[in-house]
Parts: C-alpha cells; structure tokens; sequence
C-alpha cells in the first residue's frame, strides 16, 4: 500500500510491537497513520482512535465485585503484546486494590494468554483449577 501511494495507512494492529518500522516507511512518503483500537508502541502515528480502555477494564471489574465481592481470584488478560490487554488490567486492579489490600480479595493466579487463543486460555484454567 505505500508503494501505491496510498494517502492514509489505517491499521488495526494484531501485534503492537512489531509495526513501529511500517510507520516509519509510511512517514518517510509522507503517509499519514491512524491506529485504530490498538496503539502501535515506538511509533510516530499521527492519529489514534479507540474505546477507553481503562474504564472497560473498570467496568469488568465493577461487575464482579458487585457479584462475587469477597473470595479467591485468578486474573487472565489478553495477549501480553496488546496494549488493550494491558489497559484492560490496569482498570481492572484501580477497582480491585481495596478489596485485595483489605483481605477480602484474594489473587491466586495471573496469567496473560497468548494471542488471545481460547485453547491457551483454556489449557491456563485447567491448570490453575488443577492446582
């Protein structure tokens, strides 16, 4: 697409670490990059768009403790490169740190599954469950 001379590169990135050097290229032709739902890290991208990331991760969390306010937990994010994932977690522990510094939450396990593949998630609970 940039030896096209395309005049916008949207990306919707899978993997956040390994696009920086496509920006690059586009940049040097004067392409302009939006990144959409995921940032590209260590780029020079001139627009980004996506949800609030962290509030998703608050919300998740808002909605457990409101079910399941005290007990053992065992967190799983996403995919350990995607950025959102990270977010998503970050939320998640500003809603549950009261609960886990007072003793009512308890984290067993945390894991990040790869590539957000349902078998890894399923093989990590087995596991965890199995312990």
């Amino acid at each position: 697409m940039i030896n096209r001379g395309v005049d916008v590169l949207v990306i919707i990135p899978y993997n956040c670490q390994v696009l920086s050097n496509v920006v690059a290229e586009a940049k040097r032709e004067g392409i302009k990059v939006l990144a959409y739902d995921r940032m590209i890290n260590n780029a020079d991208i001139d627009f980004y768009i996506s949800f609030d990331n962290e509030k998703v991760g608050e919300l998740q969390a808002e909605s457990i403790v409101k079910h399941v306010p005290k007990g053992n937990y065992f967190l799983m994010g996403g995919s350990p490169v995607d950025n959102n994932a990270r977010l998503f977690r970050a939320g998640q522990i500003k809603v549950l740190k009261p609960f886990i510094d007072n003793g009512s939450i308890k984290i067993v396990g945390d894991q990040w599954v790869d590539a957000w593949l349902p078998e890894n998630a399923l093989k990590i609970m087995e596991n965890a469950l199995t312990a």
